[in-house]
């Protein structure tokens, strides 16, 4: 009569042959009992050579309490280059385990080679960003000047106090803006930087004013602060403004509000502009796409990049004929001075 355990480990390894890894079975006590030709080759032994061998032998780490608990794969390396790994799985003999061994060099080079690849593609990405750089901010030196030339426009002798206080905060930020063109033109991120998005909006209501030609209202209600440093939130709100100047150009008011929801400060922009059709939705926030003549893409693919540096997110809605939605999230400084970063 056959003996039930050399059956039961017979039985055993025809099963986990069937997955194509190498096989080992083995009893309770982390002892050897079969072992095929693939297990061999992984193990760089002659499989014969293997029954009676201590599993731990081979497979450091691979004790009785191990292959009881199922616990997770063991990796290793043999000393010869390569990683192994194997997988403990239950057979259906009680006093035998099974153990998968497979040889992962070439997964983990890959993986390796992926992650390096992903990494060279953010140092792209950075790169590219900072070419974009300089031309970002003259962007936005250009919405300002633009408001510049409004306000001379409007007084062409004495200028009024009230304008000329106007002309002074345009001014103001115009040369805020050459001198970070004059260093990199890519605002580095302060951690200790924070802002009030409604007071932000506030004090810029005099270039808001001449950049959307009177057209538009605030709705401002108290956030708390977030942990964006004021002229990075500044190039925000600008480059919206901007967007909704250009695309109400026929006509439509535009209302910037902020307020406060759960745990994000929320800042939108709502026009009642041209709007946008599907396709151009989709790909507004791609640095360098524009539909505009003389335009240059970088104004919403600007808030999107401030937006995420800051841990803040952007969402888009807009209806061709009916006008442009743009809604800035972001995290709130907490009592405890950290932020509160959610994620869906």
């Amino acid at each position: 009569m056959a003996d039930p355990a050399s059956f039961g480990a017979d039985l055993g390894l025809v099963l986990l042959e069937a997955t194509g890894h190498g096989s080992l079975v083995v009893d309770v006590t982390a002892r050897v009992l079969r072992a095929d030709r693939r297990a061999g080759a992984v193990l760089a032994r002659a499989p014969e050579a293997l029954p009676d061998t201590p599993l731990e032998e081979v497979v450091p780490g691979a004790t009785p309490e191990w292959l009881a608990r199922g616990e997770a794969p063991l990796e290793w390396d043999p000393g010869d280059g390569r990683w192994l790994r194997a997988v403990a799985v239950v057979l259906p003999d009680p006093t035998q385990r099974g153990v998968l061994l497979s040889d992962e060099t070439e997964r983990r080079r890959r993986t390796s080679e992926l992650r390096f690849l992903h990494r060279a593609v953010d140092r792209l990405e950075a790169l590219a960003l900072a070419e974009h750089g300089a031309a970002a901010v003259a962007h936005e030196l250009n919405n300002v000047l633009q408001s510049l030339v409004v306000l001379t426009g409007f007084e062409e002798r004495e200028p009024s106090p009230r304008t000329a206080r106007e002309l002074r905060e345009t001014a103001t930020h115009a040369a805020r803006l050459g001198r970070l063109l004059l260093d990199t033109g890519t605002p580095r991120r302060d951690a200790a930087a924070y802002c009030e998005p409604a007071e932000v909006l506030a004090n810029l209501e005099p270039m808001l004013d001449c950049l959307l030609r009177h057209r538009h209202r605030l709705a401002l209600e108290p956030t708390g602060p977030v942990p964006v440093p004021r002229a990075a939130l500044e190039r925000v709100v600008l480059n919206l403004a901007a967007n909704a100047r250009d695309a109400t150009v026929h006509g439509g008011h535009t209302v910037l509000s902020t307020r406060r929801e759960n745990d994000r400060a929320v800042l939108e922009v709502a026009d009642e502009g041209e709007g946008m059709d599907d396709e151009t939705r989709r790909r507004a926030d791609q640095l360098a796409f524009t539909t505009k003549p003389d335009g240059t893409g970088l104004g919403l693919a600007l808030v999107h990049r401030i937006a995420e540096r800051y841990g803040g997110r952007v969402h888009l809605a807009s209806t061709p004929g009916r006008g442009t939605t743009v809604r800035v999230e972001l995290p709130q400084l907490t009592e405890s001075g950290e932020t509160s970063i959610t994620t869906e």
